[in-house]
């Protein structure tokens, strides 16, 4: 039970611990996201609270957010097929309307409008409609868009562009840059073949002229790769690397739709389809190639590595297990994990049973391994085991960082070891 302090001395209980909470400018409204297994969405408008959207099967609200006058609610609902932006009017406590398509990105704005971003890929459009209904205006923009405020001039985004740290913009100079022939062109995105389908790939070029070529490959199951400023990206692609961002097919490419395959997919036929990827570009370039996996990236870029021993020069690995006896001592330990992965590998193992071949990475193969020592997704056990006991391997910890390093000494480092695993690659000293 959480209570909800307000004017006067007034005291509201919530019915469970509260993961977002907000106000409008004059107070009069408040909604409140509570957290756990079933979130709910509560609206507090004269003294009394109501319960407006909550969880099931198959809805799940996940944000929660007001208008600058409080007229409106916004609540971003994931569902099986994505998210969705519910608007409520907070007046009558209906729903005014529901706009389904959105990414992560959804606010109210000032005159009761509904912004939000999509999934468009590779590159978003910006929804924007009125709260109380009428026709959506799209509109395209240019940049990986990752929030959106409301300023004095207007609409203002938090958004990243190839070669431009993330920055605030004003929304208008984003939307219809297509036009503008100054713009950044965008990394060429295209499609390869597999023997199980098309995989999505976002290719960046090298700055000079291509001396290798580094296959990139996200973490499960729902990442994904966006036109964006990526300091790795930079890096390789100044070194002369040209980059390409593979979509594995039960991730990202899926949006959140993993489920509907068959259970045990995943490694086989991922690794199966990122082999085949990887093979047609060293066929059709004659170039070395490198392979950067992060997280479940990582597994299948040690497993095409194994799979190609005579045309993967390189793999690097960042915050990943990639053994298979470690994975099935993830699902053994029963331990604490995010919901993501807890449900990741309950789907890909059904049975919690690895069944996946234990992976021998080629002994020619330079292999370097950067994981935080507080990595709550990957133990730091594991993979410290796991390099003490692959010959060769040039293992960075990194010191109290989790999965995603944030801090920017640990990202310095980071980059440091992934320039030297260049340089080791490339046979230099």
């Amino acid at each position: 039970m959480t209570k909800l302090i307000g004017e006067e001395p007034e005291f509201l209980t919530a019915p469970a611990p509260v993961a977002a909470f907000v106000t409008a400018a004059d107070a009069s409204v408040s909604a409140v996201l509570t957290a756990g297994r079933a979130p709910a969405v509560l609206l507090h408008r004269a003294g009394t609270l109501r319960t407006l959207r909550e969880a099931s099967p198959t809805q799940r609200p996940v944000e929660v957010g007001l208008c600058p006058a409080g007229c409106h609610l916004l609540t971003v609902v994931r569902t099986v097929e994505g998210r969705e932006a519910h608007v409520f009017d907070t007046a009558t406590g209906e729903l005014a309307r529901i706009l389904p398509g959105i990414g992560r990105i959804a606010v109210l704005m000032e005159g009761c409008r509904l912004v939000a971003v999509d999934d468009a890929w590779p590159l978003p459009d910006v929804l924007e409609t009125p709260c109380t209904g009428g026709p959506v205006l799209t509109r395209p923009v240019r940049s990986s868009v990752l929030g959106l405020f409301e300023d004095a001039s207007g609409p203002i985004a938090h958004c990243t562009r190839p070669g431009h740290p993330p920055d605030l913009v004003p929304l208008a100079q984003l939307v219809d840059a297509g036009e503008d022939a100054d713009a950044d062109p965008p990394p060429r995105h295209h499609t390869v073949n597999t023997r199980w389908g098309a995989l999505r790939v976002l290719t960046v070029p090298a700055v000079t002229e291509p001396v290798g070529d580094v296959v990139m490959l996200h973490g499960g199951p729902y990442g994904v790769w966006i036109p964006r400023w990526d300091p790795q990206v930079e890096l390789l692609a100044r070194q002369g690397y040209q980059v390409h961002q593979l979509e594995a097919p039960y991730t990202a490419s899926l949006r959140r739709a993993h489920t509907r395959f068959v259970p045990g997919d995943f490694g086989v036929k991922d690794v199966e389809s990122v082999t085949d990827a990887v093979a047609g570009l060293a066929a059709g370039t004659g170039r070395p190639v490198l392979l950067f996996g992060f997280s479940y990236g990582g597994l299948l870029a040690a497993r095409t590595a194994a799979a190609l021993p005579h045309d993967v020069d390189g793999v690097f690995l960042m915050s990943a297990v990639w053994r298979s006896a470690d994975v099935q001592q993830l699902i053994d330990d029963d331990r604490p994990a995010p919901g993501d992965l807890r449900a990741f590998l309950t789907h890909a193992f059904p049975d919690r049973r690895v069944d996946l071949p234990e992976v021998e990475l080629p002994p020619a193969v330079n292999v370097a391994v950067v994981h935080g020592t507080r990595d709550t997704v990957a133990p730091f056990a594991l993979v410290e085991a796991a390099c003490a006991a692959t010959p060769g391997v040039a293992f960075t910890p990194l010191t109290d960082e989790d999965h995603i390093p944030r801090r920017g000494s640990s990202v310095v480092r980071a980059l440091y070891a992934l320039h030297t695993w260049l340089q080791h690659c490339e046979g230099t000293p």
